[in-house]
């Protein structure tokens, strides 16, 4: 390996000793932070942006650490991975970090504490360049003449835990609106807008997504797509821009074809109907989808509709759906009905 001489830095030997160290990972990110934090107050480009670094600061990305950060078979460490570790050197007084899409700026706090001795022929830092960052901010300027930084890096939106710098270009009052309205259908609580800022600027090979694109498609996903781990989608999800423009397409049919229906009036009439043959049902998320998606399906597309085909269901179904003959007990239930096969079985009398 060619050794050049790129300067250096401290780490003290307690670093040995933590038992945080222990964990390779978070060792080797620590290594990272400590050896590409500024020296001295300058300016660099990072991300086709400028910025004004201090003592103990860096810009970077988590998905620019998360490449870095690899096991000796060549994996990658995850985006999650990479903030888990941040938020863990930041609980423990060792860093603060903020960003935007642009970048994350990560201060070292008492960055001098470290690295002071090394500055000792280093006249700009004796007159005071070393001054500990102490977690302060700084400010991002396009354009303008900087010294560069190099690595890659890519264009996907910051969502820190950390109160996150103002976004520059496209409209953040249209990404906030479109965040308030995720927040309330979904009876949420994000608060980053960076992926709707995202889809609502222009890039050289797209146009800019409007609001009205953009809540369409959060109603859509919010209404149709299934719980995940009892998690609903979220708007990083929603805003993919790989696959937006199919998520827009596929809202709007199902805007124009979607009739509107009271999913706990369809629960109501099912449990009526059935009066304890069937298991008793409860509306959750999951249930909703499923009603949702079998109205459109109903020849009465309303309650009267799904109230119609529980009733044929009853006066149709074999002893097999109420655990009798050849069913060794098993019983239909409301998830039954919501398939559209069972739907089809009683339109052409195949129960």
């Amino acid at each position: 390996m060619e050794n050049q001489k790129q300067g250096h830095f401290s780490i003290f030997r307690s670093l040995l000793t933590a038992d945080w160290a222990k964990d390779t990972a978070k060792f080797t990110l620590w290594v990272r932070l400590i050896g590409q934090a500024s020296h001295k107050a300058r300016k660099v480009r990072f991300n086709n942006v400028d910025w004004d670094l201090m003592p103990g600061q860096l810009v970077t990305k988590f998905s620019v650490l998360a490449r870095v950060l690899r096991d000796t078979e060549g994996n990658e460490k995850s985006v999650q991975q990479v903030r888990r570790m941040l938020e863990f050197f930041e609980k423990e007084g060792m860093i603060s970090f903020s960003g935007n899409r642009f970048g994350t700026v990560i201060s070292v706090k008492n960055y001098a504490d470290y690295q002071a001795d090394f500055a000792g022929d280093n006249s700009e830092a004796k007159a005071g360049g070393m001054k500990s960052s102490n977690g302060a901010g700084l400010k991002a300027i396009p354009g303008g003449n900087s010294e560069s930084l190099t690595g890659e890096y890519e264009q996907e939106g910051i969502n820190n835990t950390n109160p996150p710098l103002t976004p520059q270009g496209g409209n953040i009052e249209e990404a906030n609106k479109a965040l308030d309205y995720y927040n309330r259908l979904s009876k949420s609580s994000c608060r980053s807008a960076e992926p709707f800022l995202k889809l609502l600027t222009p890039t050289e090979t797209r146009n800019a997504y409007t609001l009205k694109d953009l809540c369409l498609v959060v109603r859509w996903a919010l209404t149709t797509w299934k719980k995940k781990s009892d998690s609903l989608p979220k708007p990083l999800n929603i805003c993919r821009v790989t696959k937006f423009d199919g998520y827009l397409s596929d809202a709007e049919k199902w805007k124009a074809e979607r009739v509107d229906i009271n999913c706990q009036a369809v629960i109501d009439a099912y449990n009526e109907v059935t009066n304890g043959r069937m298991p008793p049902a409860e509306l959750d998320r999951d249930r909703e989808v499923a009603i949702n998606a079998l109205v459109g399906k109903l020849a009465r597309k309303n309650i009267e509709g799904f109230r119609n085909y529980f009733n044929a269901f009853m006066a149709e179904a074999r002893d097999f759906y109420f655990g009798g003959q050849d069913g060794s007990g098993w019983c239909a239930n409301f998830d039954t009905l919501m398939k559209p096969e069972t739907l089809r079985k009683v339109k052409e009398g195949a129960l």
